[in-house]
């Protein structure tokens, strides 16, 4: 079998290539001629496909005797503003026609849990849902693999560089002005203050999985006969609260590590203040005052025993070894 990997380069599309070369699988990562490509390029079977969603041209060549894609790609955090949401409108409508005439047998979608209500006022999740309807009406046979929130982002995002120790890329380090910044104030307060900054009320839960274990997910799926054409919501091993994460930081460091609580109304507010002007830091906004709110409780173990993904990873261990790596 040869796969496709779309996002190649990504935090997430670069563990799929990980994973993938591991087993042995021909994988051709699909990656811009400007991209950082080195981290995949040496990997054992895996050869580069140039080209960019973005320019439909260019995928016709790259999926020249592909039998499955896995399709990772996404434009929450784009270089250039104008490329907002332009990878899930333009890119993915251009790249499951072109799939289709390239007769694809599989094709596995990276995509996230819906937000409730509020999922039809968010851009991000609108793009995936476009997505989706485009697999729904081609004529492949897709996987729609749902996500809840990534243990290596969500866990950082509270002021701790611990779990981006070792990674290559992050997600939270593309050239991203508006996450850099959100980075440049929060990076670090666990480790150097003890303050942990939470947006919502602290006793929420939430079922964070490792982009490793999302990877393992999406690899899986290539061979899961009772994938084909289905949709799955898939969260970590277990829901803690955050102030079970902050405990856990406090086991990790041996420090106390106090919340400090943010209200989600002003993202709100100023995301829609910014939409017209701003769109991509307008959804980053949105998203943190709906991920305040939205149910992240679910659990993924159930899910992993289908797939033979697993154990799980759970976050204390998750922390345990990056703050290993960092020695």
């Amino acid at each position: 079998m040869k796969v496709l990997v779309v996002g190649a380069t990504g935090q997430v599309g670069s563990e799929v290539v990980r994973q993938l070369s591991q087993r042995g699988t021909t994988v051709s990562a699909l990656v811009r001629a400007s991209s950082a490509y080195h981290h995949v390029r040496d990997l054992p079977g895996v050869e580069l496909a140039f080209g960019d969603l973005l320019r439909p041209e260019t995928l016709g060549e790259a999926l020249d005797g592909v039998d499955a894609v896995i399709a990772t790609a996404n434009g929450i955090a784009p270089r250039r503003r104008r490329d907002f949401g332009h990878v899930e409108t333009v890119g993915y409508p251009a790249l499951i026609a072109a799939a289709e005439r390239a007769g694809v047998d599989r094709f596995v979608y990276l995509s996230t849990v819906p937000m409730g209500d509020a999922d039809a006022h968010l851009p991000a999740s609108q793009h995936k849902r476009t997505v989706e309807d485009a697999l729904a009406a081609s004529t492949l046979s897709a996987t729609v693999m749902r996500f809840g929130p990534f243990t290596d982002v969500w866990l950082a995002l509270p002021g701790s560089s611990i779990p981006l120790a070792g990674m290559a890329p992050t997600m939270l380090d593309r050239p991203f002005r508006f996450l850099r910044v959100y980075r440049w104030m929060t990076g670090r307060t666990i480790e150097r203050w003890g303050r942990m900054t939470v947006i919502g009320s602290p006793d929420r839960r939430l079922a964070t999985i490792t982009v490793h274990d999302v990877a393992a997910f999406l690899v899986a799926a290539l061979e899961h006969d009772a994938a084909r054409d289905a949709t799955y919501e898939i969260g970590g091993p277990e829901a803690l609260s955050w102030r079970e994460i902050a405990a856990l930081y406090e086991d990790l460091l041996g420090r106390e590590v106090r919340i400090t609580k943010l209200p989600p109304g002003p993202f709100r507010m100023l995301g829609w203040l910014l939409r017209p002007i701003a769109p991509a830091p307008a959804n980053v906004l949105a998203l943190n005052h709906v991920g305040a709110l939205a149910d992240m409780s679910m659990t993924g173990e159930l899910l992993a025993a289908e797939f033979g993904v697993g154990p799980l990873q759970r976050p204390d261990t998750f922390l345990k070894e990056r703050y290993a790596a960092m020695a």
